[in-house]
C-alpha cells in the first residue's frame, strides 16, 4: 500500500506485483476516503470531509490556521500565525521540531484520521508494507510515530504485526520512475 502526502493524497495498490486499477481506473484514491462525516472542510473532489482535507500539506496548513487563530496559548505557530496571516505544512514541521505544543496537536490530529484510514485500507487488504512518500513524508518520525500508534490501535492486530511502514526513497523522482516502470510494462505484455 502507498500513501503519498502532499499538496494532496494519492495512493495505489499493488498486489502481486501488479498495480491494481480498479474497474474505472479510480483504485487507490485514497485521498477521497471520508474521513470527517459531519462537519468537514470541503475537498477540490466536490465532497466534504475527504482525508486530504486532513493529511495532505494543505490540509495540516488549514488545521494549523484554524487552531492558531482560535489559541490563546504561547506558541511559535501561533505567534507566526498572528505576524502572517496564515501558516504552511513547513511551518508546522519547524514548530514540532522546536517542541511546539500547538504544532504536537495539529499533528496528533492529522495522524489519528490518517491512521484509521491506512487501518481501514490494511484490515481490507492486509498489505505486507505500507510505504509513506510525498512531501509532508520528508518529516520523517515525527509523523510516523503518532502515525503507527493510531495505526496499531485501529487495524487488526494480525493485521498490524506483519505490515511494516517505509518512508518513500525516490523522492520529487518516483512519479517519472513510476510512470516509466508502468510504460515498460505496458510494452512488454503479449499483443493479440
Amino acid at each position: 500500500l502507498c500513501v503519498t502526502l502532499g499538496t494532496g493524497v494519492g495512493g495505489g495498490i499493488i498486489a502481486n506485483g501488479q498495480i491494481l486499477h480498479g474497474a474505472s481506473g479510480m483504485a487507490g484514491e485514497i485521498g477521497h476516503i471520508t474521513s470527517v462525516t459531519k462537519g468537514g472542510a470541503p475537498c477540490n473532489c466536490g465532497k466534504t470531509g475527504c482525508l486530504e482535507t486532513i493529511a495532505s500539506a494543505t490540509g495540516i496548513a488549514r488545521l494549523a490556521t484554524e487552531a492558531a487563530a482560535v489559541s490563546n496559548e504561547p506558541s511559535l505557530l501561533k505567534d507566526q500565525f498572528d505576524t502572517l496571516g496564515s501558516l504552511t505544512s513547513k511551518d508546522v514541521f519547524e514548530a514540532l521540531a522546536k517542541g511546539d505544543h500547538l504544532a504536537e496537536q495539529v499533528l496528533d490530529e492529522t495522524a489519528s484520521y490518517l491512521g484509521v484510514a491506512i487501518a481501514n485500507l490494511s484490515n481490507a487488504l492486509n498489505p505486507e508494507k505500507i510505504v509513506i512518500g510525498g512531501g509532508v513524508s520528508k518529516a520523517g518520525d515525527a509523523l510516523l510515530e503518532p502515525l503507527r500508534t493510531y495505526f496499531n490501535q485501529y487495524a487488526l492486530e494480525r493485521v498490524a504485526s506483519s505490515a511494516e511502514f517505509k518512508i518513500a526513497t525516490l523522492g520529487n523522482d518516483a512519479g517519472v520512475i513510476g510512470g516509466a516502470w508502468l510504460a515498460k510494462q505496458k510494452l512488454n505484455q503479449p499483443h493479440y
